[in-house]
């Protein structure tokens, strides 16, 4: 089985829900929640977040795709749209390409299709900090760049901050170092996936 750790519920189409890098699962509790009305919904920790630790090392967006596509098929999920933003994001456009079979639609957003080498170095000097120093040394960046300042200032970013702080470094720094290396742009025009429309059909029951 997969050592994915995944939360399933809804009835009706399947949706998977990414989350972006540093979070976990909980932080789509509450879209999952509303799409359940209508779509069965698959949540899940990708490897290095959450409860999904990091057994096995990861060094590419196509391994955390592999995951993915494990996972699907192990609980008989695919094909199934996917939904996700950022890292999420990156990870589902290489699964659509690598695995069309598995991906019947995609929602997107928040997400680059590569990088430049200026970009590349930020991503993995993000992950090389918190490998180095642990996740107090890129923490308060992440929430500036995640957050305003009057959000932050409420304290509306506690449950992510302590989220951040929890994370295996390793995890964390894994997740840039692929992030620093996509590179699908060139291959977006093979997607065949549906990516205009996630409503159920009328005809479902």
């Amino acid at each position: 089985m997969s050592s994915l750790n995944c939360e399933l519920g809804g009835n009706g189409p399947h949706v998977a829900l990414l989350h972006p890098t540093g979070l976990d699962l909980s932080f789509l509790s509450p879209v999952a929640s509303i799409l359940r009305q209508e779509f069965t919904v698959l949540t899940l920790d990708q490897r290095g977040h959450g409860e999904s630790r990091m057994s096995v090392p990861m060094s590419s967006l196509e391994d955390y795709a592999d995951d993915l596509h494990k996972l699907l098929y192990e609980i008989n999920f695919a094909p199934a749209a996917i939904a996700c933003s950022s890292f999420g994001g990156m990870v589902a456009m290489v699964s659509a390409l690598k695995y069309p079979q598995a991906v019947s639609a995609l929602a997107i957003c928040a997400c680059t299709a590569t990088q430049t080498a200026e970009s590349r170095a930020i991503a993995r000097k993000r992950g090389d900090d918190a490998r180095h120093n642990g996740m107090a040394d890129v923490l308060e960046a992440t929430l500036d760049r995640w957050f305003t300042a009057p959000f932050r200032a409420a304290g509306k970013d506690k449950a992510v901050r302590e989220r951040l702080l929890s994370d295996d470094p390793n995890g964390w720094a894994a997740a840039w170092y692929a992030m620093g290396d996509v590179h699908t742009l060139p291959q977006l025009s093979a997607l065949r996936a549906n990516t205009t429309n996630l409503r159920r059909p009328r005809s479902y029951s």
